[in-house]
């Protein structure tokens, strides 16, 4: 199939473009840069230059690739990662404004289907219960922190938006909701170089935990959802067990043969990375993925990053 990948050059969309090729469809990426254009089209991809908020240039992109389908990876995350809610605001005006003007886009010229990036945030904050929570349940689950709300209500207005178009018959829009990723490209490199530093403390007594996922099994999430995803549907992308952060940390510094993170008070991380400590350490989330290995035939390698850090780390040319 024709696809087009937008964000095809960040952490999700370089592992997806290749899995994509390696299946046999024929890619166009888009990007911000120059760079990032020629390392596209190292990847065997076709590439193109466009500011997602420039409505006309996307369109005509979009017309002049004529993909089957759109794949929606649109974001401006630091690595690795957010700490402060306001490192957001250009990802929420991504999700809304320029998902927007690509969905519109993928309308105006035909596009059979559109799979579009949503995260694990989009089910609150807090302490959301024991159970793995399912696609099906009302969002958010519990009363989000107030930090949190605009971006909530970013990923929600993206959300709504493919599912009501797939609804109206308009388009086979699949919407997948991403646990935290780790490994090549996902900020894992620059947290075992800060680990080496004992730049990256845990806080403890946390009891929070975090769903998560491995870059490469998010990739080939995606591209099931690409080839088998039902239109209408969305799936939670995600390991089988959560993991608290510290425990990740301290795995990760373990597989990397870092020095063990050091230990500080709760409230020290709060000064520094509210919004980390906000939904990874105040926050107890656990995703069902039952419904993509049921649907989507999509099996994650690992149960959790503490069987997935160890090889990922090898792979990344750390000791293991």
């Amino acid at each position: 199939m024709k696809v087009l990948v937008a964000g095809a050059a960040g952490a999700l969309g370089s592992p997806v473009v290749r899995q994509l090729l390696r299946n046999g469809h024929q890619v166009t990426g888009t990007t911000r840069s120059m760079d990032r254009r020629a390392f596209l089209q190292h990847l065997g991809a076709g590439a193109v230059i466009v500011d997602v908020f420039d409505a006309p240039a996307l369109d005509r992109v979009v017309a002049e690739a004529a993909p089957e389908v759109i794949i929606d990876l649109l974001t401006a995350l630091p690595k690795p990662g957010p700490l402060r809610a306001r490192e957001l605001e250009a990802t929420n005006r991504i999700r809304t404004e320029g998902s927007g003007n690509l969905l519109a886009a993928a309308l105006a010229h035909g596009v059979k289907r559109y799979v579009a990036e949503s995260f694990l945030l989009i089910y609150g904050t807090g302490r959301l219960g024991s159970e793995p929570l399912t696609e099906d349940l009302e969002v958010p689950v519990g009363q989000p922190a107030a930090a949190t709300l605009p971006a909530i209500e970013a990923i929600a207005t993206k959300e709504k938006s493919v599912l009501a178009a797939a609804r109206a018959g308009r388009i086979e829009g699949i919407v997948l909701r991403f646990a935290g990723f780790y490994g090549p490209g996902a900020g894992t490199e620059e947290l075992i170089a800060q680990l080496r530093k004992r730049r990256v403390p845990v806080a403890a007594g946390a009891t929070g935990v975090t769903p998560w996922v491995q870059i490469e099994d998010a990739a080939a999430a995606v591209v099931a959802a690409v080839e088998r995803g039902r239109s209408g549907s969305i799936y939670n992308v995600a390991e089988d067990e959560s993991l608290a952060l510290g425990d990740f940390l301290r795995s990760l510094a373990k597989a990397a043969r870092a020095p063990a993170p050091l230990t500080v008070p709760p409230f020290l991380v709060g000064l520094i990375a509210p919004y980390l400590k906000t939904i990874m350490l105040d926050s107890e989330i656990r995703l069902s993925n039952a419904r993509a290995k049921s649907e989507l035939g999509w099996t994650p390698r690992y149960r959790s990053p503490l069987e997935g850090l160890p090889p990922t780390v090898a792979e990344l040319g750390h000791p293991a």
